[in-house]
């Protein structure tokens, strides 16, 4: 019995009418950190990194949200493990993501929220001295934090911080984004 209050509790919450509830587009960019293992060589670099996002608002505590997301692309001169020689490794890394987004609204016009999700990525790895270059892709998890204030019920700025791994690769994106909520 008491399953069913809770199934009726939780699908109140989720589903209830507000007006919070409703699509919303958005885009941002801002700085991208990544810690690669590229095979036989491993560095850190950042870039610039943006993303496409667009989402549904349940209520103001929980959304679904899907996003391309292009974290940049990364290089690092590193030495060749096997002849100690000055490498050039590079990376590049995007994809597609969906999370959940669970919201608290701190006050009227400011929001804080998390994430978390999954993401197909792709990305393109090079080792210039050894002509190495190789295309691969997954699927991997995806997580990440932060607030939004809202200029008006249609349009909020949001910054935020977002994980994304990729094998044994993690990238982090920083970013500031513009939202229209319909």
């Amino acid at each position: 019995m008491r399953t069913i209050y809770f199934v009726m509790l939780a699908a109140s919450i989720v589903f209830s009418g507000s007006a919070y509830a409703g699509a919303y587009i958005g885009a941002g960019a801002g700085r991208s950190d990544v810690d690669a293992d590229a095979g036989i060589s491993s560095f850190s670099d950042t870039d610039t990194g943006w993303k496409i996002f667009g989402g549904y608002a349940f209520n103001k505590y929980f959304a679904v949200e899907g996003a391309w997301v292009d974290l940049g692309d990364f290089s690092d001169t590193v030495p060749d493990p096997l002849f100690s020689i000055p490498t050039k490794t590079s990376l590049g890394l995007d994809g597609f993501a969906v999370s959940g987004v669970g919201s608290y609204p701190v006050y009227e016009a400011f929001t804080v929220f998390g994430k978390l999700g999954i993401w197909s990525w792709e990305s393109d790895v090079s080792i210039s001295a050894l002509g190495f270059s190789e295309d691969e892709n997954g699927t991997d998890v995806m997580f990440g934090a932060g607030a939004s204030y809202n200029f008006t019920k249609a349009i909020s700025v949001r910054a935020e911080w977002e994980r994304f791994t990729a094998d044994s690769d993690d990238a982090d994106l920083f970013s500031i984004s513009g939202v229209y909520s319909f």
